[in-house]
C-alpha cells in the first residue's frame, strides 16, 4: 500500500480506539452514578420499610448484577460492531489500493513503453490501450506526465529531422567542395609535373608558372568563399538585424566592387530619392549586395553600366540591380541561386568564380526576412530584385 492508504487505515483504527474509550468512560460514569442513585433509593425504602431490608438488599444486588451483565453485553456488541465497521473500511481501502496499484502499473507500463520507443529513436506518439486511456483520465498528474512525454517526443522529432538535414547538407557540402577543389588541384599537379621536364624552355616555364599562379589565386578565392559559407551555415557568424538606412549599406556594397568595375570601365549608378530605414544587418547585407554586383560586373561587357534602383512600397523596400551582361538561359534561371552552380556560358567565358556568391547573397537576405529573385531581360542582361520589410517612413 502507499502512504496515503496507510494514513487512512491508521485514521480508521484511531477512530475505533477513541470511540471505544469514549463508550467505556460513558459506561463507567453511567454505572457509577446509576448505582449511587439506586443505592440511595433502596436506603430510602429500607428506612420506610425496615421489615423489607433483606428482600430489598437482595433485589438490589440482583438487578445490579443483571444490569452490569446486560451493559457488558451491549458494550461488547457495540465494540464488535464498531470493529467490524473498521474492518469493512479497511477491506474497502485495500480493494481501492489494489485498483490504484493496477492503474499505476498500467500507466507506468505505458510510460516505460514510450521511453523505450524514444531510446530506439521513434519519437512518434504511441496510441494507448482503451484501459490505459480510461485510467489516464482519472489522474491529473499522469495526464501531465503524458503531455510532457508528447512534448518531449515532438521536440526530439524536430531535432532528429534537423540533425538529418544538417547531416545531408554537410555531406552535400563536402561533395561540392571536393568537386570544386579537384579541378584546380589537378591543373596545379599537371603544371607542376610539366615544369619538372628538363626539355622545357624558360619561356615555357614562365607560362606554366603564370598558370600555376592563376590556379592558386582561384583556390584562394574559392577558400575565402567557402570560409564565408561555412561561417554562415554553421552559425559561427550571427546576423544581427538593426534599424538602419539602406543607402549607406548600398554604398558600402558598391565600394567593394568599385575596383573591378573601374578596371572594366563600367559605371555603377545608384538611383534613390530618399533614404529608407530598413531592419537589416548592414555588414552582411552589404556583403550580399556586393556579391550580386560582383556577379553583374564579372559577366558584363567592358563599358556597360550597372544600375541600382531603390523603390519604397507600402511595408517594404525593393532594391533592383540591373545589368546589361550575358544573361542566362531560361532553363538555367531556377538554378542560379544554387550552391556552386555556374551557367554553361559563364564557365566558358569567365574563368574565375566559384558559384557561391549568389547562394550566399540569397541566404543572407532570407535570414533577415527578405526575398531575392532573378529575372531575365528581353535582351541581354539580368535584373535582381531584393525585397526587405520597411520599418519606418522614408527619411527626408
Amino acid at each position: 500500500m502507499d502512504r496515503r492508504s496507510d494514513k487512512k487505515i491508521a485514521f480508521y483504527i484511531a477512530i475505533w480506539i477513541v470511540s471505544a474509550a469514549v463508550m467505556t468512560v460513558a459506561a463507567v460514569c453511567f454505572l457509577y452514578f446509576g448505582e449511587k442513585i439506586w443505592d440511595a433509593h433502596v436506603t430510602e425504602l429500607i428506612v420506610i420499610h425496615p421489615e423489607l431490608e433483606k428482600a430489598l438488599t437482595e433485589n438490589s444486588r440482583y438487578y445490579h448484577d443483571r444490569g452490569m451483565e446486560i451493559f457488558g453485553m451491549l458494550w461488547g456488541f457495540l465494540a464488535l460492531g464498531l470493529g467490524m465497521l473498521c474492518c469493512v473500511f479497511y477491506l474497502a481501502q485495500r480493494i481501492e489500493c489494489k485498483k490504484r496499484e493496477r492503474r499505476m502499473s498500467v500507466q507506468a507500463e505505458a510510460v516505460i513503453r514510450r521511453i523505450e520507443e524514444f531510446r530506439r529513436g521513434d519519437y512518434s506518439c504511441i496510441p494507448l490501450s482503451d484501459e490505459a486511456d480510461e485510467i489516464l483520465n482519472d489522474g491529473a498528474d499522469w495526464q501531465r506526465v503524458y503531455e510532457l512525454l508528447k512534448e518531449l517526443g515532438d521536440a526530439l522529432s524536430v531535432w532528429k529531422r534537423r540533425m538529418t538535414e544538417e547531416e545531408n547538407n554537410t555531406k552535400a557540402l563536402i561533395a561540392d567542395i571536393s568537386h570544386q577543389l579537384k579541378t584546380p588541384l589537378a591543373a596545379l599537379r599537371m603544371s607542376y609535373e610539366l615544369t619538372m621536364e628538363e626539355t622545357l624552355t624558360d619561356s615555357e616555364r614562365k607560362e606554366f608558372a603564370a598558370k600555376e599562379e592563376w590556379e592558386i589565386q582561384k583556390l584562394e578565392l574559392l577558400l575565402e568563399e567557402l570560409l564565408k559559407l561555412s561561417q554562415l551555415e554553421t552559425g559561427m557568424v550571427q546576423i544581427v538585424p538593426q534599424d538602419a538606412g539602406i543607402r549607406n549599406t548600398i554604398l558600402n556594397a558598391v565600394e567593394q566592387v568599385f575596383v573591378k568595375a573601374h578596371q572594366k570601365q563600367m559605371e555603377i549608378r545608384v538611383k534613390q530619392e530618399a533614404d529608407v530605414i530598413v531592419r537589416h544587418d548592414p555588414k552582411w547585407m552589404a556583403e550580399a549586395i556586393s556579391n550580386i554586383l560582383d556577379n553583374a560586373v564579372k559577366y558584363s561587357k567592358p563599358g556597360s553600366p550597372v544600375e541600382i534602383r531603390v523603390n519604397s512600397m507600402p511595408g517594404s523596400t525593393m532594391i533592383e540591380i540591373e545589368d546589361w551582361g550575358m544573361g542566362i538561359a531560361a532553363d538555367e534561371l531556377h538554378k542560379i541561386f544554387q550552391r556552386f552552380y555556374r551557367g554553361r556560358e559563364a564557365e566558358k567565358l569567365v574563368r574565375d568564380g566559384a558559384g557561391i556568391g549568389l547562394y550566399l547573397a540569397r541566404s543572407v537576405i532570407e535570414r533577415q526576412g527578405g526575398t531575392a529573385v532573378a529575372k531575365r531581360k528581353a535582351e541581354n542582361g539580368m535584373i535582381f530584385r531584393i525585397v526587405l520589410p520597411t520599418i519606418e517612413k522614408p527619411l527626408q
